[in-house]
């Protein structure tokens, strides 16, 4: 009601309530309500979920299962539906006839992936964290983001400001009232729901948890008021429903025999404030506002003859891969994922073998290191339509290659980090003769270190490992000990954790006291810090022997390592550090084995109009589990077979509700693996 009023203070033109009521009661007492009683209307839904960028499923990006809940809810609570919590045996109960389909196309015509479902990251159009008042959804979140309501019933679903639960629009009269349609609200019109009150699974919050908040709104929607009056004020209001006695304020709970007004309070009525989990009933006057206004409100009418939930669509294309980067001569595994019932597929892979396939599923290699496109065309007898990917496959040379170089050219970069404990000496770049990556190198001034037993750190940043093998690690080093009885030592770590521990020691040089790694003779006493001045002063990487090459092929996977090079000071003579390298083969990745191969798997007759065969050969006579899920990933049904060794056969009766595409998913042996099917019920 403030929301409405609200938008009437802002287009006068629209009329007030009293015009709209006055418009109503005329409809209704001129049997205006053409729709007939006995008619089942469908109104297709596109539920706009407004999220702060989660993953799907996280946050306030609700899944595909919480959003059908509530679509299910819907539909038992408008259908008054036997057996569900929507049902009640009250004398005046009605079943509004109205049921409501997710959509099943865009604006565009196209097919929708996920259908009723369109996700809109709010970061996308800057708009500010949520939650959102009422005021804002309507006049920045709406209209950047609705949907023709000629066509669909708009349900936002966002996280609003002061504890509110959802509000909606509320409709306007057109037909015999003397009024212009009202043309400006369509940008806002609809119904708006908190994510934690819409649906029944999922992150919802008791005890606002059953979906009736919806089930609220849409009421308002379609012209109906609270109980207590559209003003909640008292005796005195009214909801123009004879069948809901008057009641004096909004109930909560579920205060069962609360009497006001003289008469006891419909407290179970989808239009209080009572908990969900309390309300099963819309009245027959109740449904005779609601069928009126869905014959003489603009956009209401006509959205029962809107085609957004047709069934009859080419597919909506989608495909995926076990794998969108591998090395040349690898194989990726497709997988096709349209929606839409598809039977026949036309893929294309330049660069891969083969170049094309009508497999559903196709296995393709690509010899060659480049980066692909992928094309699928998919069909069924109402058309076909077609999804490229560009630059979708990446494939890696198999050739060696560098996966990490740093020549200290510029100083020590940022990305490093240097530990000082004592706040001294510690390392630096210097110009230095004989380098042979450029003129500056990484350097500790051992020579003015007074301090004996001295550690400095210098830390790489992280390294991804994850994508290479046949890992190899060297460096060019120079150190002159300026008497043979000092011991300057260097050691180098290695970290798993992206640098916040080195529990791995690569390669110690020179710390145990009984030998040098020293790359020239000392120098003698007091000859002044060592520089190094020719190429003989340094051990170049790949020089031979005694020089350093680590194979660092324990940390094959590993996406954040990192290096530490530490010196230890014996007030010997200066160490530099150069050339750092680490160099790979693209790691072989592979495809997942096909497991229902290797089980040797079937499922037939594909399609079936009821009942299934299944056989699989149970290779360790491990539990198997059965399960059919639907392709919004609802688990319909459920069958556990026991341990059985070797062939198992089993007859299936399906018991779902409609025909369509299903998905079984077999759970044996540690294996996990799926098969589409399609049902068509007869």
């Amino acid at each position: 009601m403030e929301m409405d009023s609200i938008r009437r203070a802002n287009d006068p033109s629209i009329g007030s309530l009293d015009d709209f009521e006055m418009a109503m009661q005329r409809n209704i007492v001129l049997g205006a309500n053409r729709i007939e009683n006995r008619m089942v209307v469908t109104l297709p839904v596109i539920v706009h979920i407004v999220h702060d960028g989660e993953d799907v499923g996280v946050g306030t990006n609700l899944s595909v299962e919480q959003i059908m809940s509530q679509i299910d809810v819907l539909n038992e609570d408008y259908r008054r539906v036997s057996g569900t919590p929507g049902f009640n045996n009250d004398p005046v109960g009605a079943d509004i006839e109205i049921e409501f389909c997710p959509a099943t196309l865009d604006p565009n015509g196209d097919p929708l992936l996920e259908r009723g479902i369109n996700r809109i990251n709010r970061n996308d159009f800057s708009w500010p964290a949520p939650p959102w008042s009422d005021l804002y959804i309507d006049n920045n979140i709406k209209p950047a983001t609705f949907w023709d309501p000629d066509s669909y019933l708009n349900i936002w679903v966002a996280e609003i400001t002061g504890n509110v639960l959802g509000f909606a629009q509320f409709p306007n009269m057109a037909s015999l009232s003397g009024l212009p349609a009202d043309n400006g609200g369509a940008s806002t019109d609809g119904i708006v729901v908190a994510p934690t009150f819409f649906g029944r699974t999922g992150n919802v919050s008791f005890p606002y948890n059953q979906g009736r908040t919806a089930t609220h709104e849409i009421g308002h929607w379609l012209g109906v008021f609270h109980p207590e009056g559209r003003d909640r004020g008292g005796c005195n209001q009214d909801d123009f429903c004879a069948d809901t006695p008057q009641s004096d304020a909004q109930n909560f709970g579920c205060d069962v025999g609360h009497v006001s007004c003289g008469t006891e309070d419909m407290v179970r009525n989808y239009m209080d404030s009572s908990d969900d989990a309390c309300m099963n009933i819309f009245t027959q006057d109740q449904k005779t506002r609601m069928r009126t206004v869905l014959t003489n409100s603009p956009r209401r009418g006509i959205l029962t003859s809107a085609n957004s939930c047709t069934e009859d669509l080419p597919p909506a294309v989608a495909f995926t891969s076990n794998s969108t980067i591998i090395c040349a001569g690898q194989s990726i595994r497709f997988s096709d994922a349209s929606v839409n019932n598809p039977d026949e597929w036309n893929w294309s892979f330049p660069g891969g073998i083969p170049s094309t396939s009508t497999d559903p599923n196709p296995v393709v290699t690509y010899p060659t290191a480049g980066i692909y496109s992928v094309t699928l065309e998919a069909g069924n007898s109402f058309g076909t339509r077609t999804l490229t990917l560009t630059n979708q496959i990446t494939v890696n040379s198999s050739d060696p290659s560098i996966v990490f170089e740093e020549q200290f050219e510029n100083g020590i970069p940022a990305s490093w980090t240097i530990d000082n404990p004592d706040n001294a000496l510690t390392w630096e770049t210097q110009a230095a003769g004989g380098s042979r990556a450029g003129n500056n190198s990484a350097y500790v001034q051992l020579y003015f270190y007074a301090a004996v037993g001295a550690r400095d750190g210098l830390i790489s940043p992280t390294i991804n490992l994850s994508e290479v093998d046949n890992i190899s690690f060297n460096f060019d080093y120079s150190y002159v000990q300026e008497a043979g009885s000092e011991r300057d030592s260097l050691i180098i770590y290695a970290s798993t954790d992206g640098g916040n521990t080195f529990p791995d020691v690569l390669i110690r040089m020179g710390d145990d006291g009984m030998q040098s790694f020293a790359t020239a003779p000392p120098t003698g006493s007091n000859p002044g810090p060592f520089v190094p001045a020719v190429d003989d002063d340094w051990c170049y990487a790949g020089d031979g022997a005694e020089c350093v090459e680590i194979d660092l092929s324990a940390y094959v996977g590993q996406s954040q390592f990192a290096l530490r090079f530490e010196t230890v000071s014996d007030f010997g003579n200066n160490i530099y550090l150069d050339n750092i390298r680490i160099e790979g083969t693209c790691r072989v990745v592979g495809i997942e084995p096909d497991l229902s191969a290797l089980h040797a798997f079937k499922l037939y007759p594909n399609p079936t109009s009821g009942q299934l065969k299944m056989s699989l050969d149970n290779l360790h006579g491990e539990a198997v589990k059965l399960s059919v899920f639907d392709l919004q990933g609802r688990e319909l049904m459920q069958k556990n077979l026991g341990e059985r060794w070797g062939l198992i056969e089993e007859n299936l009766l399906l018991e779902l509700p409609t025909s369509g595409a299903y998905l079984m998913k077999v759970e044996v042996d540690d294996a996990v693996f799926f098969e589409k099917f399609l049902l068509q019920v007869r």
